[in-house]
């Protein structure tokens, strides 16, 4: 709301239409104070460390219908508001504030892949590889290449779907086994083979291999961004 508001300002005060808000023409000062503020905005909603607890305590404890709305539409909308209000409407504040977004890209899914390895509960597991997505997603936008925000775009979907997948799939687990523990919950693949083959999937779709839909994103991603 601040940065809206910053923004409404130094355009004159004459509408809140977002085509007339982003076009208007503002110093590169005000643009980057408002793309600061939009990726604080947006790191909170994606997540990206370090303002990713929220997430992490709703994908592991919220019900799994919430967790799935949560992971695969409502916390994209960080990256979507990144490709709005700030990739495409202030280049300047873009250039300057890029490395620091593919630093918060980059710090995120290494934190979320390292803190998945640790975790002894399932859902928490869960929880930070559902991190991973939104990180890529902010790595394409921080390489401001049109191959990489294409790559960015179809990762809003695509890694949405993952995350939503993964949470999903282990809080439905969990529910079923009355248990998130990882020593509890080992050698149940035999007893429920879809769930299983589902967990696979999502954690394919997490890691983005070939024949998968993340794997194009990825791919669009890293050459774009390389």
């Amino acid at each position: 709301v601040v940065g809206t508001m910053v923004r409404y300002a130094a355009a004159g005060g004459g509408s809140f239409d977002m085509d007339v808000l982003l076009k208007a023409t503002v110093s590169s000062r005000v643009q980057l104070a408002v793309g600061l503020l939009m990726i604080v905005a947006a790191a909170t909603r994606l997540p990206l460390f370090p303002l990713h607890g929220w997430a992490r305590d709703a994908y592991s404890e919220a019900p799994i219908g919430v967790t799935v709305i949560v992971a695969g539409s409502a916390s994209r909308l960080g990256a979507y508001l990144l490709l709005r209000t700030l990739v495409a409407a202030e280049p300047a504040a873009a250039h300057l504030l890029a490395p620091l977004l593919a630093a918060l890209a980059a710090v995120t899914v290494g934190y979320g892949a390292l803190l998945a390895l640790l975790a002894l509960d399932l859902r928490q597991a869960a929880a930070y590889l559902a991190l991973i997505p939104g990180g890529v997603t902010v790595l394409a936008l921080a390489a401001l290449q049109p191959l990489s925000i294409a790559g960015a775009v179809l990762s809003l979907f695509a890694g949405g779907l993952a995350a939503a997948l993964i949470v999903g799939v282990c809080g439905t687990l969990s529910d079923r086994a009355q248990s998130s523990s990882l020593r509890v919950l080992s050698g149940l693949a035999p007893r429920m083979p879809i769930l299983t083959w589902l967990m696979i999937i999502a954690g394919l779709a997490i890691l983005g291999v070939p024949l998968l839909a993340t794997f194009t994103a990825n791919l669009l991603t890293f050459f774009g961004s390389f």
